[in-house]
């Protein structure tokens, strides 16, 4: 049992605080009554909540930017501010662009994945997360879709349209979401009577997850920043000793004595910390092809990188064959065929 069980009302059974166990067997089936077929059927009275037919997608946006406008007036009457890139549209965004988009074998990014299939699609809707989207729409609705008249609705209490939490409030529901996370119920008994659990449940919706979203997205890529240096590091030691066999062990060790042939190679390539230069230096290389596939046409373009693939592999051989090659290719332009020149080794310039 949990320590925070009082004996009141049933068990904790949500997120990670699950407790009890799953009821099975006939004691516990929903007992059916049998149909009585000469009951009449109720009309339960559907509501219609939305006519699509009644107004136009750019109306709405309309609506909800006065409507946004009017509520951030009103915060910032009250001194407060909504959170900081809180926009629905934002959080999209960061969901959108979380997986980068592949790119083709010449290096250039599909056409979908620039714009997608929606790339002159309507500019996002400027409410913010504190913004009661549904409660703005039911309003646009009851007015018949007058904008005027819903937004003077919103003008006379613009408290029900907003989703508020003062900074005690926010305090204790952290409190609880260190200690109970999922369990919204516990956090809810922590949080008080100022809230329900309605509040809550939409306070963890819709401003805990973005939160949590953003920042697992920053830990991704402070990862993926010491993954690189990883590589460049193993890249910059792997060359070493390629070049230097044994010796290379005395470049990256401190004070160590080494050959001749190992400090020359101190020398040339420096202590590891050369590593953000050899970084630096792939960046350019990688802006200069870009230069030169918008240059020169894809197809050339790919002639270029197949020479490229081909030096990688006869590990230098085809230096001569390349520069020539190249040469060719890129005679309209010398300033890029310069360029393209001082990656290759000097005695081949």
């Amino acid at each position: 049992a949990n320590d925070t069980d009082t004996g009141e009302g049933p068990p904790v059974t949500e997120g990670s605080q699950l407790h009890g166990s799953i009821h099975v067997g006939m004691e516990h089936q929903v007992i059916i009554p049998p149909l009585n077929k000469d009951l009449a059927l109720k009309d339960r009275g559907a509501v219609r909540v939305w006519s699509p037919e009644s107004v136009s997608e750019e109306q709405v946006d309309a609506y909800l930017e006065k409507a946004a406008e009017v509520l951030r007036s009103y915060m910032k009457q009250r001194g407060l501010e909504a959170d900081p890139s809180t926009t629905i549209y934002e959080f999209e965004k960061g969901l959108a662009t979380a997986a980068p988009a592949r790119e083709n074998e010449d290096g250039t990014v599909p056409a979908k994945s620039v714009g997608g299939e929606n790339s002159s699609a309507r500019k996002p809707r400027a409410v913010f997360r504190e913004c009661d989207v549904d409660k703005m729409l039911a309003t646009f609705h009851e007015c018949n879709y007058n904008a005027d008249n819903a937004i003077r609705a919103i003008q006379i209490a613009p408290e029900e349209f907003l989703t508020l939490w003062n900074k005690q409030q926010k305090e204790l529901f952290n409190a609880g979401f260190r200690r109970y996370y999922g369990s919204l119920r516990m956090i809810g008994k922590g949080v008080g009577r100022s809230k329900g659990h309605k509040d809550v449940v939409d306070y963890f919706y819709r401003f805990k997850i973005p939160e949590q979203f953003c920042k697992y997205k920053d830990r991704k890529r402070e990862q993926a920043k010491r993954i690189l240096q990883t590589v460049e590091k193993r890249r910059m030691r792997d060359a070493l000793a390629a070049e230097g066999g044994d010796d290379a062990k005395s470049v990256t060790s401190v004070g160590g004595g080494g050959s001749k042939k190992a400090k020359d190679l101190s020398k040339t390539l420096g202590s590891p910390s050369t590593v953000g230069q050899v970084e630096q230096r792939r960046v350019m290389a990688r802006d200069l092809l870009s230069v030169i596939r918008d240059t020169i046409g894809p197809q050339n373009y790919l002639k270029i990188c197949k020479l490229l693939k081909a030096n990688q592999n006869r590990k230098g051989n085809a230096i001569p064959a390349l520069r020539d090659r190249a040469e060719e290719l890129l005679g309209d332009h010398p300033e890029l065929f310069d360029r393209f020149v001082a990656f290759l080794p000097k005695k081949h310039r």
